[in-house]
């Protein structure tokens, strides 16, 4: 377990060796975002925090871990057996982004900007990865698939569409944190922001959830929902999919429900 772990982390570190960014551009929302709102990140520079995860198939701990590392963002999320370590998960997701900010027009818009991931899951006891790198001259999204079924086997070349924001799905409080969105809207009560989720971990999310798309790509809208007594809610919606995020009154992230597939994240 350990030589796998040291075999990623090279791996990852060898994605990192390149400089490979994609230009996305960020689509103002009804929460219109003020000149000095938009320039505060809201991201913390490290932290682990431990959740009870609940399922269809019963109850797990996971472990999210985020790192600023230089320009870097990095989260590790980890899921486990409530009753194993953490060093023998069942699943296990790593995705780093650029923290930067993008020119339109004559303002700086603040984002995270794609750049690779990871991620191992074990089904059926058998293992399944897949990572992902950012292809800037090609304006692509490079897949490296190793699975114990051939249609999950080699790489794949899959262009990124264009003009929106893109968040890693183990990403999306952080990404949308990063653009203002929170503070403003949570501010102001109201307001919607659209985004292209990036599955992390595709093709296997169509093994571990239901009704979902054979696609890495996802259009997605994520809006204010509700005041509440501990901070605040917001709504994740996408074509099929509902997703409600919670953020406590620092808009850090404290809770994910995902009610259609019995999903419950909650920081402990």
């Amino acid at each position: 377990m350990y030589l796998e772990r040291m075999k990623q982390t090279r791996n990852l570190r060898t994605l990192l060796n390149s400089a490979l960014i994609i230009f996305i551009v960020f689509i103002s929302s009804c929460a219109k975002l003020k000149t000095k709102e938009k320039n505060q990140t809201n991201l913390d520079t490290s932290y682990s925090s431990y959740f009870d995860y609940k399922d269809i198939t019963g109850t797990y701990q996971v472990k999210r871990e985020l790192k600023i590392q230089g320009d870097k963002l990095f989260i590790r999320k980890t899921l486990f057996a409530s009753n194993q370590s953490e060093y023998e998960p069942l699943e296990k997701t790593v995705s780093v982004s650029e923290v930067g900010n993008v020119r339109i027009k004559k303002s700086q818009y603040p984002v995270l900007r794609p750049f690779a991931s990871q991620h191992t899951v074990w089904l059926d006891k058998k293992k399944h990865f897949v990572q992902t790198k950012v292809d800037k001259k090609t304006r692509k999204l490079v897949l490296t698939m190793d699975s114990p079924q051939e249609k999950w086997q080699g790489t794949r070349n899959i262009v990124f569409p264009q003009g929106i924001v893109f968040c890693y799905f183990s990403q999306i409080p952080e990404c949308v944190a990063r653009t203002g969105f929170l503070k403003a809207a949570s501010k102001k009560k109201k307001g919607e922001m659209s985004f292209l989720i990036i599955w992390d971990n595709y093709p296997y999310h169509q093994e571990q959830f239901a009704n979902m798309k054979d696609e890495v790509f996802s259009s997605a809208k994520f809006s204010f929902a509700e005041n509440e007594k501990a901070g605040y809610k917001f709504a994740l919606d996408t074509e099929n999919h509902a997703i409600f995020y919670h953020f406590d009154k620092k808009l850090r992230f404290s809770k994910m429900y995902w009610i259609a597939q019995g999903i419950s994240l909650v920081r402990k």
